[in-house]
């Protein structure tokens, strides 16, 4: 009789326990499945296993009203996620609503200047007339730069592992533009002219302010480095140089001169574009008429 007793106040116990529990109600049904599991392996024999789970049994009264608590409390920690997710996209769809873009024209293929006279005159040109470039040329430079020309989404200038990590923005008189090759469109990101602010982090370069159009390369290694590790940034850098004699050729083509820009303060360059932390300001290449 002691002993029923005794076994009696045991499982009462227990009881009021996973009650008070659930937390250990779940880790020892945790352990039950986990000992399931390896019993198909036959690392624990199944009379074991069973002995276990009848004697966890008896601690378990209230089971099915632990697992429906369980399950309405995943239900709604999937709910609130989800909803999260939704706001948060219709946030960023919103912002980029508000932010205005401007869908360039569509590049041309063909040109009357070929590529061996583009090559042979080429130079580096400091000094241009006030004369604006039109949407027509921004578009074929900024093509020539890193427009997509591939419909699995291979662009102008190759990449080592087709990773991309170059970025491009341009400055004009009407403001600061990011380039986004998806698209073939332009972002402003600021309505203020920052080409003075520009010429003064590039040392004073005053060509860079005349220029009517500024463009900056820049580079995310990290897009490059997390696969190829410390050799991808010299993938990185080999890249920016085919972009930038892409764009130097392009302008040959279109009838305008160009120089590029590697002497400026990388801090001052990131300001001036509001550039992320992870972005480095590589090369400046004004472009313009020649004086």
């Amino acid at each position: 009789m002691m002993r029923r007793i005794k076994s009696f106040a045991r499982a009462s116990a227990c009881r009021e326990k996973f009650e008070r529990s659930n937390f250990s109600l779940w880790l020892k049904l945790g352990i039950v499945q986990i000992c399931h599991e390896l019993s198909k392996w036959g690392i624990i024999y199944r009379k074991k296993l069973f002995k276990f789970f009848l004697k966890w049994s008896d601690c378990m009264p209230n089971f099915k009203q632990s697992l429906r608590h369980f399950a309405k409390r995943f239900i709604q920690t999937c709910f609130a996620i989800i909803i999260s997710f939704m706001l948060l996209n219709i946030s960023i769809l919103y912002a980029e609503d508000k932010m205005e873009t401007i869908k360039l024209p569509k590049p041309k293929l063909k040109s009357n200047v070929s590529l061996e006279e583009a090559i042979e005159k080429r130079r580096s040109v400091r000094s241009y007339s006030s004369k604006e470039l039109t949407m027509e040329q921004i578009s074929q430079l900024l093509w020539a730069a890193q427009g997509i020309t591939d419909r699995r989404g291979y662009r102008a200038a190759p990449s080592a592992g087709a990773l991309y990590p170059l970025e491009i923005y341009i400055l004009n008189k009407n403001g600061l533009y990011h380039y986004i090759p998806e698209g073939h469109i332009l972002e402003r990101k600021s309505d203020k002219d920052l080409r003075s602010d520009l010429a003064r982090a590039a040392l004073g370069q005053h060509f860079v302010e005349a220029a009517p159009f500024d463009m900056v390369i820049c580079a995310v290694y990290e897009r490059v480095t997390l696969r190829y590790g410390q050799r991808g940034i010299r993938y990185t850098d080999i890249e920016i140089g085919h972009a930038a004699q892409n764009v130097l050729l392009e302008a040959v083509a279109l009838g305008l001169d160009s120089v590029p820009v590697g002497a400026f303060r990388d801090d001052a360059v990131s300001r001036v574009l509001n550039l992320p932390k992870n972005e480095k300001p590589i090369y400046i290449i004004p472009v313009g008429h020649k004086r």
